[in-house]
C-alpha cells in the first residue's frame, strides 16, 4: 500500500507542474485547474483527476481484454556444443597455468539451445497462435504457457522467413482469442499498448504511440518490411507479442527493436509487423503450404531516396518508383515496361516507395493482369501486367559489392568534379571485376568501368565502387571516358544530372548535382 502512494507521486507532481507552465502560454487552461496544498499533499481537481481516471481505466480495459490471449512461448532446439570442446589441450593447460584462467572441460552432455518468446492467440476454436519465424525457428519442441499458467505443447503449423511471421497450434479449452484489428488505420500518435514476456516476464504489458508507419530498411535480413514503429517498451522475449489498439485489436506483431550498443535493451524505438500483413498470409502459414508470391521481374528505386532525381525526369515531384532494371523474360519485359519508367500508380493506387511495390507484386495471385501507371517520355501511361509467380530463390534486398580494386588504364579519364577514374572496358578489366561470371555474360556489358574512388570525392559519397559500369547520363548511353568528361561539366552540374550506374547486382540510378 506504501508502495501504491508513493506511485501517485510523480502523476500528481507531474500535473501541478503542467498546470504551472500552461498558466504562462494559455490561461484558459488554468482557469480550470484548482490546486491546493494541504497537509503536505498536492491535490488535484476532481474534474482533473476524472479525466486522468478515464485515460486509465481505458488502459485498464484494454490490457484486461487483450491479455488472456498473450501467451508465452519457449523453445528446445538442437543440443549446443560448448566452444571449450574444441579447444585444444596445450592451449587449455597454457591459459590455465601461465594467465591464471581456468578454462571449463567440455560437459559430458550438453545443453540443447533453448530460446523464449512471445505469441498472440487469434482462433480459440483452432487453437492458432501467431509469432515470429525467428521464435520457433530450428526449434525441436515448442511450449506454450498461457496467461492462466497452463503449459501446452504446440506445433509448428507454418513459417515464412520472407516476413518473420509464423504460425503454430496449441489444444486445449477455455482459450482466448484476441481479434485481428486493420493496422491501415492507425496513424501517427494513436496510443498502443504492447503485451508480452521481455526477459522471460510474462503477462507484461507497456504503453506509447505509434511513431511512424510504413518503416523498412531497418537492418534486418528481410525480404518485405513495411513495420509500424512504436515507442511502447518492446524487449528481447517480446518477438511475437501483440501491438494492440484502444479497441484490443492486434494492429501488429512485435518484432524487433532498434539497439543502442551502450543499452543492454529498449530504447525507445521498438518495430511491428503490421496486421494487413499477418493478414494476407494467414490462410498459408496455417496451411503450412508454400507462399506463393507474385512476381514482376525489374529492380526498382524509391524517387523519394534522391530528391531532385524526379525532375530530371519531367516530375515536379520526389514521387513514384524508378525501374533499374527489366529482368529479361520476365513479366515486366512481356509487359512492355522498360528501363527510366517511372510507376506512379499500381491498380489505379499511388504508390509510396520501393517497398510499398514489392509488397503489393508479392501479395498479387500469379496471373493477375493488373493495371500501372507509368511516367515515360514526359507523360503518363497506363500499361497492363500478367503477373508472375516469384521463382525459386528470388530476394528483394539490396546489391552486392564489387570486388574493390584501383588502377590506371590506357584509355582511362579521371572525373576530376566526382573523384573516379573510368575505362573501356576490356577483357582484362572484364575478368578483374567478375563480370565474366555474371548470368547475362561479358557480351550483355555496355558503358565504361570505374576503375578508381577517391575515398574523400562526391563518387564514394554515392557509393560508387571500382568494378561497377556507368551506362547512361541523363538518358543518353555512356560508350567512351570522353563521354563521361563531357557529360559532367559544371553547368549540368550546376542543374542536376542522372547517372545509371550497374553492379554485379543490378542497375540505380543517381542524381549528380553541384554548385
Amino acid at each position: 500500500m506504501v508502495a501504491m502512494h508513493r506511485r501517485r507521486w510523480p502523476l500528481l507532481v507531474g500535473l501541478f507542474v503542467t498546470a504551472v507552465l500552461a498558466y504562462a502560454f494559455h490561461s484558459e487552461v488554468v482557469g480550470r485547474l484548482a490546486y491546493a496544498v494541504e497537509k503536505g499533499k498536492i491535490q488535484a481537481s476532481s474534474e482533473e483527476l476524472a479525466k486522468v481516471e478515464a485515460l486509465s481505466s481505458v488502459f485498464r480495459l484494454v490490457a484486461k481484454t487483450a491479455r488472456p490471449s498473450v501467451v508465452q512461448i519457449e523453445t528446445v532446439g538442437p543440443v549446443r556444443r560448448p566452444s571449450t570442446e574444441e579447444l585444444p589441450d596445450v592451449l587449455r593447460r597454457f591459459l590455465e597455468q601461465h594467465r591464471g584462467i581456468e578454462v571449463p572441460e567440455p560437459e559430458p552432455d550438453p545443453e540443447p539451445e533453448r530460446g523464449t518468446g512471445s505469441g498472440v492467440i487469434i482462433d480459440a476454436e483452432n487453437g492458432y497462435v501467431v509469432t515470429n519465424n525467428h521464435v520457433v525457428q530450428n526449434a525441436e519442441k515448442i511450449e506454450v504457457r498461457l496467461s492462466d499458467r497452463r503449459r501446452l505443447e504446440a506445433k509448428l503449423l507454418g513459417t515464412d522467413p520472407k516476413t518473420d511471421l509464423a504460425v503454430i497450434q496449441i489444444k486445449a479449452d477455455r482459450l482466448h482469442a484476441a481479434p485481428l484489428g486493420d493496422s491501415d488505420t492507425m496513424e501517427v500518435g494513436d496510443w498502443v499498448l504492447a503485451i508480452g514476456a521481455p526477459f522471460g516476464l510474462d503477462q507484461t504489458v507497456s504503453q506509447g504511440i505509434i511513431s511512424a508507419v510504413g518503416r523498412s530498411n531497418i537492418g534486418l535480413n528481410l525480404d518485405y518490411q513495411d513495420f509500424i514503429q512504436t515507442d511502447a517498451a518492446i524487449n528481447p522475449g517480446n518477438s511475437g507479442g501483440p501491438l494492440v489498439n484502444m479497441r484490443g485489436e492486434v494492429i501488429g506483431i512485435n518484432t524487433a527493436i532498434k539497439r543502442n550498443p551502450l543499452l543492454a535493451g529498449f530504447v525507445g524505438i521498438g518495430f511491428a509487423i503490421p496486421s494487413k500483413m499477418v493478414k494476407q498470409y494467414l490462410p498459408d502459414l496455417i496451411a503450412g503450404r508454400e507462399i506463393e508470391r507474385g512476381y514482376l521481374g525489374v529492380r526498382i528505386q524509391s524517387l523519394r531516396e534522391q530528391p531532385g532525381l524526379a525532375k530530371t525526369f519531367g516530375l515536379q515531384e520526389d514521387t513514384g518508383v524508378l525501374i533499374e532494371d527489366i529482368l529479361a523474360g520476365g513479366p515486366a519485359a512481356k509487359a512492355g515496361l522498360k528501363v527510366e519508367d517511372i510507376i506512379l500508380e499500381y491498380n489505379g493506387e499511388p504508390v509510396r516507395d520501393n517497398t510499398d511495390v514489392s509488397s503489393r507484386v508479392a501479395v498479387t495471385k500469379p496471373g493477375t493482369v493488373v493495371t500501372m501507371k507509368v511516367w515515360r517520355q514526359d507523360k503518363a501511361i497506363d500499361v497492363e501486367v500478367t503477373i508472375g509467380k516469384q521463382p525459386e530463390g528470388f530476394s528483394t534486398r539490396g546489391y552486392l559489392d564489387s570486388e574493390a580494386g584501383a588502377e590506371e588504364t590506357d584509355e582511362a579519364a579521371e572525373i576530376e568534379p566526382l573523384g573516379m577514374t573510368v575505362a573501356r572496358l576490356t577483357p582484362e578489366l572484364i575478368r578483374k571485376y567478375r563480370w565474366d561470371e555474371q548470368a547475362a555474360g561479358a557480351e550483355d556489358l555496355k558503358g565504361v568501368i570505374v576503375v578508381k574512388v577517391d575515398p574523400y570525392g562526391e563518387a564514394a559519397s554515392l557509393q560508387i565502387r571500382p568494378g561497377e559500369l556507368i551506362v547512361s547520363i541523363q538518358g543518353k548511353p555512356v560508350n567512351t571516358p570522353r563521354d563521361v568528361v563531357d557529360a559532367v561539366d559544371a553547368d549540368a552540374l550546376k542543374e542536376g544530372i542522372r547517372m545509371r550506374v550497374r553492379s554485379v547486382q543490378g542497375s540505380r540510378w543517381l542524381l549528380l548535382q553541384a554548385d
